[in-house]
């Protein structure tokens, strides 16, 4: 994924690089934007942000990154539910954190 920091140490999402299409997750191919939307799909994501980090196990897992609408609640355990009722299981996020919209500025951790 692409980004840039800031001068305040903000890391800002610019977009995916070109081999960052997709996440090889046990040899199976994910492509975040099909994730991204059908997190959109739940009535209490505003904003959804797919990626692969490095798994042990798998080479790479899902993540996702969700924003909430006003005044919505949902879990982690309910998103990731959501999305593997609709795609395949491979496919769900192993983890989901919530952060304020916008999702293209995260915390420098």
């Amino acid at each position: 994924d692409l980004g840039r920091l800031d001068g305040d140490g903000w890391l800002w999402f610019t977009g995916r690089a070109a081999h960052k299409q997709l996440i090889k997750s046990g040899g199976e191919n994910v492509y975040p934007a099909e994730v991204e939307q059908v997190l959109l799909e739940h009535p209490a994501v505003a904003e959804a942000f797919v990626f692969g980090r490095a798994d042990e196990k798998w080479g790479e897992a899902v993540h996702a990154a969700c924003a909430l609408k006003p005044g919505a609640a949902a879990t982690e355990a309910e998103l990731i539910g959501f999305v593997e009722q609709r795609l395949a299981r491979y496919k769900r996020p192993q983890r989901v954190s919530f952060g304020p919209a916008p999702l293209e500025r995260v915390a420098r951790t």
